[in-house]
């Protein structure tokens, strides 16, 4: 082969080589960009949350500016428990224009899930919107006014959301929760009702009526709705947790450890959970394993900021009862008497107030919290004990 020729054939092998490099490095086609949303827009409807993530990504790393994308984007992140990063995308989305209608109704539950109530109330305001989405935006508010204790508020709100999408039984079931928090677990009961005749496989009709039993005393039919809530939706917390303490009520201690792992398995930062699992650790009598749990439960609670454990009452109780399992009465009692103010009718809060306050002499004030626990349970034989205690 002569030197001409040769040159030839290695110019074109440079040449094929280059075009190859160049297709490989190529900028991804609208086309690309189309198919990843296609894919993550059927792996979210399908539940694979994290392979929609994957894809929305590579989408937006090419066009950030793809709002479909953004907006579902944010929806992923607060399927997968990130509302901080929901909240990130959906805030982003706003400023890019999208349409308040698909951006509204996910904001709000991504400041509801970061406990942020009094901007949801500042922010996720009433308007002219589609019926849909303004009874989403009026649920927001109810549950924010419901966190913060103003259940007439609440109640106002769940009612008008009702009213929007007579269909859902979200905010019937708002109203029952309202209702529970204020003793009237008949009336409550009358709601879930009717929230299971709109949507009998709902799980929260499920939760809410397990809750109802339990505060009842009727634990098997409470373990039986909450076991209903769980089989619908495996991941349902509130759920795992009450079921939990039912069983523990029970007995059946090994059975509550399973819903407890399961939280923890995917919130180690949930302080009910490990104050709960220190107390099945130690009825199954393992000391070492409790203690843990329950260094867990303290550590969470110490590394939360002071300003939402006293605003949020769930937290505010465990911070109490943690308090009082390792011996530190004094701040039991301050955490307990500003729960039993917005939580009066919580019988557990009042006797181990109650059992403080005892301890410390305070007799007077033990009586008038026992009184009102007799009022709510005629026959709790502990409340008759301490009763006993005080007036001798």
């Amino acid at each position: 082969m002569s030197l001409a020729t040769r040159t030839r054939h290695l110019l074109g092998a440079i040449a094929i080589a280059t075009t190859l490099a160049a297709t490989a490095t190529a900028a991804p086609t609208t086309q690309d960009q189309s198919g990843w949303y296609e894919d993550a827009l059927v792996r979210f409807h399908e539940g694979d949350y994290r392979g929609a993530l994957i894809q929305l990504k590579n989408v937006l790393q090419e066009n950030p500016t793809n709002l479909s994308a953004r907006i579902l984007l944010g929806r992923t992140y607060l399927l997968l428990g990130s509302p901080t990063d929901a909240e990130k995308e959906l805030q982003t989305a706003i400023r890019m224009g999208a349409d308040d209608e698909l951006t509204i109704g996910n904001l709000a539950q991504a400041l509801l899930q970061q406990h942020r109530y009094k901007e949801v109330l500042a922010k996720i305001l009433p308007g002219n919107r589609s019926a849909r989405i303004e009874a989403a935006v009026m649920g927001a508010r109810a549950t924010a006014y419901y966190e913060l204790y103003r259940y007439d508020d609440a109640k106002q709100d769940f009612q008008t959301a009702h009213e929007l999408t007579p269909r859902d039984p979200v905010p019937l079931l708002g109203i029952a929760r309202v209702l529970v928090r204020q003793s009237a677990y008949d009336e409550a009961a009358r709601y879930v009702d009717q929230a299971a005749a709109l949507a009998p496989e709902h799980p929260d009709v499920w939760y809410v009526r397990g809750e109802i039993y339990k505060i009842r005393n009727e634990r098997s039919a409470a373990i039986q709705s909450f076991s209903r809530a769980i089989d619908l939706v495996p991941n349902h917390f509130p759920a795992r947790i009450a079921r939990a303490t039912v069983l523990m009520q029970e007995n059946r201690s090994a059975e509550a450890l399973e819903d407890l792992r399961h939280v923890r398995k995917f919130d180690r930062l949930d302080a009910q959970a490990a104050y709960f699992m220190a107390l099945a650790l130690a009825r199954e009598g393992d000391v070492r394993g409790a203690r843990d749990a329950l260094g867990e439960a303290d550590l969470i609670i110490r590394n939360t900021e002071p300003g939402f454990v006293r605003s949020h009452a769930p937290t505010m109780l465990v911070a109490g009862m943690v308090s009082y399992a390792r011996g530190r009465h004094d701040e039991a009692q301050l955490y307990l008497s500003d729960y039993v103010k917005l939580v009066p009718n919580h019988v557990g809060a009042l006797r181990l107030l109650s059992s403080i306050l005892l301890k410390k002499q305070d007799t007077k004030n033990a009586v008038e919290l026992l009184e009102r626990m007799l009022r709510l349970e005629p026959d709790n034989w502990r409340a008759h004990a301490l009763m006993g205690a005080a007036k001798m």
